[in-house]
């Protein structure tokens, strides 16, 4: 069986992708402002998101395009990082934010769904 962290540090099975942690913060009038943090350069292996996978997703993420994204960094959604803001990853030069998460011990599976404009 081929384990996902080997083919994780091999570029053959995987390609650059970057990500936007979101959050908030405080300015200095104390507003609350919407900051985006980019994590440049992580390595991924993205893969078109299987029926069975699609089958324990929201009804809203069914009629926009999903993807599943495996890295070693930790992708988080939003109920994942407590700030109510989910990831954000750019692959084929389009926005995709990470609706489900899953942690395992050697990586991360991620499910994405294209995000709206």
């Amino acid at each position: 069986m081929l384990t996902v962290r080997g083919n994780l540090n091999n570029n053959f099975f995987t390609e650059t992708i970057d990500i936007y942690r979101r959050s908030y913060a405080l300015n200095q009038y104390g507003e609350n402002t919407f900051t985006e943090t980019a994590i440049l350069g992580v390595d991924a292996s993205v893969q078109p998101t299987n029926g069975k996978e699609l089958s324990f997703l929201p009804d809203f993420a069914l009629e926009s395009e999903t993807i599943t994204i495996f890295t070693l960094e930790m992708l988080y959604s939003e109920s994942d990082n407590g700030t109510g803001y989910s990831d954000i990853i750019v692959y084929d030069n389009h926005r995709y934010q990470i609706i489900k998460s899953k942690r395992w011990k050697t990586h991360c599976e991620s499910v994405a769904i294209l995000e709206a404009y």
